[in-house]
Formats: C-alpha cells, structure tokens, sequence
C-alpha cells in the first residue's frame, strides 16, 4: 500500500491546489447509510435517490459574539439541501424550516443556497436542536450513535462574583448542550449542581471560555469521586 505525501504551504498558496484536486480524486463519495425504523425492519437510505436528510453532529456557542448565538452543524447524509427548507426533527417530532444556512471557512460564513450530501452546513440553534439529531423531508432518518463515554472526573464549579451568576448560568447551559461537560444534580439536595467531564481539560476549557466568552471568573473544587455509571430502568 503506498500513501500519498503532500508538501504545500498555505500561507504562500504553493501546493494548495493539487492537493484538494488529489483529495477529491481519493476522498471516498458520500455512502448509503441505514434508516431509522422500529422493529428489526431495516431500510438504506441512497444518497442520492431519497430526499435530503441528515445529523447534527455538533453544537457550538458564540462563533458570532455580537449576537451571542449557538450554531448547529448538520452533516448532509441524502439528498440536496436547499435554503428555507422545512424538515422534521425526529426527536422532538417538530418541523423546523432551515431559513439561515451558513457554510463556514476559518473565521468567515456565507449563506448558503445550496448543499449535497457529504457537504456541512451550520444552522443558527435557537434552542431545538442537540448532539445526535437526525432531520429528514420523509421521515427517514439516518442512524447515528453518538458516542457517549463514561465521566470520571468532578467537581463543583462557582462564579467568584456573585452578581455574574445569570452570565454563569447561561454559559453553562450552553457548555452543556455542546457536550464539553455534564450538568448532574443531587437527589439529596435540591439545587446542588456537579459537574463531570471525561478528562480535566473538559474543566480547563470550561473555565478558560466562561472567563473569555461570559466575563465570569469560577472557581473549581475537585470532587473525590472517581467513576460514573448509567442505571437501565428496565
């Protein structure tokens, strides 16, 4: 097997160009991906012959600070995506019209009028989409199991300044719908909020964007527990 090697700069635009003509020649095409459906019934969604449907496979808050706004990034799994179109979300059963796609290069956007499978595309989120959403025209999803991986690490996080605590709230409830932490609760007290993440650069990050995006300055208290699990109610 021989693997192809690139030299190029992009600060001197040398080499750029043959490199993506070589990246769509050996990148593989978009694949058929299996429905959503109860019961053992299983379906193939074409990329090509069934109508647009697709995943949002992140959240992501304050790309614009001005506006304060959570963006969504849907990956395009079928179909052709076109501005102001109206799909079902599956999870929550509502018909949410797309009206202001974004493509994204660095720090950059503009509007997109249209998308194909494959392609990425950000949604302004106001507050109905989340990690693992499948959308579709028909009703068709495509499968997407979102890894979810066990927390091992806590602690209780405050704001120093008790008069940034609405900032703090709001900062952490977008945090938490991006999947950067984990919002837990005590059943033995009321209003006793942890905080879990999978490594303590989770908590690192945490603290760095609620400073730079919010203006909050926290503190953290590490908590003595070691491991997390997940209870089957059967």
């Amino acid at each position: 097997m021989v693997t192809p090697v690139f030299f190029a700069s992009a600060l001197t635009n040398f080499g750029v160009e043959p490199f993506f003509d070589a990246f769509i020649h050996l990148a593989p095409c978009p694949h058929a991906r299996v429905a959503l459906l109860p019961g053992p019934q299983e379906k193939w969604i074409d990329p090509v012959k069934t109508p647009f449907s697709g995943y949002i496979f992140k959240l992501q808050a304050n790309m614009d600070r001005r506006h304060r706004d959570s963006m969504a990034f849907i990956r395009i799994c079928s179909g052709r995506f076109e501005k102001d179109l109206v799909v079902k979300n599956q999870r929550s059963g509502k018909e949410i019209r797309l009206s202001r796609p974004h493509g994204m290069v660095a720090g950059e956007r503009t509007t997109v009028e249209y998308a194909y499978p494959g392609d990425i595309i950000g949604v302004i989120n106001p507050g109905l989409f989340a990690i693992g959403d499948t959308l579709s025209v028909t009703g068709d999803s495509p499968t997407n199991r979102c890894p979810s991986f066990s927390r091992r690490f806590f602690a209780r996080i405050y704001p120093k300044d008790v008069s940034k605590r609405k900032s703090f709230d709001k900062g952490v409830m977008q945090l938490s719908d991006e999947g950067a932490i984990q919002v837990l609760s005590s059943v033995e007290r009321q209003g006793i909020f942890f905080f879990a993440a999978v490594g303590q650069l989770q908590f690192e990050v945490m603290q760095y964007r609620l400073k730079d995006e919010y203006g909050v300055d926290t503190v953290l208290t590490p908590l003595s527990f070691t491991c997390s699990s997940w209870l089957l109610v059967m």
